[in-house]
């Protein structure tokens, strides 16, 4: 039995080997990096959804504190009116129209600021709530209502301050984002 043409072949077959080899080595490494690129993209676009929903659900938020404290105001001056003119809290009744207003301003802000992720704001959130019902709900007298009354704009501005900071925050984060995202691209 002759072995030349096996061993003529043998670099041969030794080349496509290796040759197979790498290619399979190269589309390997090829794979995990295309993976490791498009599993970074979707990470990324899921941040940058989130960042948008978080702008859109704070500035919803923005608008629903507005029309809750509006709502607060003008019962606060239904309430005192009435308080004036001699009316008891067991026997107080305000406008019907706009004390659904007010529940209904009231309910979407509830929704709303349950979306909150920051503690902080919440936590502000919280105290404008108990300001509007210290209006609307537990103030006894004039005197409790204007006290009451007292507080309510400074917690106002003071949520809407935090509100405004942490849309600036997503803002300005976004905004950095697209900035490197566009240097990479330059590159």
């Amino acid at each position: 039995m002759d072995f030349q043409p096996l061993i003529q072949a043998f670099p041969t077959l030794l080349g496509t080997l290796i040759g197979a080899g790498v290619s399979i080595a190269t589309t390997i490494i090829s794979n995990r990096h295309s993976d490791k690129v498009e599993a970074r993209k979707r990470a990324n676009e899921y941040k940058r959804r989130m960042e948008e929903q978080q702008i859109e659900n704070y500035e919803k938020l923005q608008e629903a504190v507005l029309d809750y404290a509006r709502a607060t105001v003008i019962e606060y001056f239904q309430i005192e009116k009435q308080y004036d003119s001699g009316v008891t809290r067991a026997s107080l009744r305000t406008d019907e129209e706009k004390g659904e207003l007010l529940r209904l301003s009231q309910v979407r802000y509830l929704i709303l600021s349950d979306r909150v992720l920051n503690d902080e704001l919440r936590k502000i959130s919280e105290r404008f709530h108990d300001a509007a019902n210290r209006i609307n709900l537990y103030a006894r007298n004039t005197s409790e209502l204007n006290c009451a009354f007292c507080v309510f704009p400074t917690v106002t501005n003071e949520l809407l301050d935090a509100i405004g900071v942490e849309l600036r925050k997503l803002l300005a984060s976004g905004m950095l984002e697209n900035a490197a995202n566009a240097s990479q691209h330059a590159l």
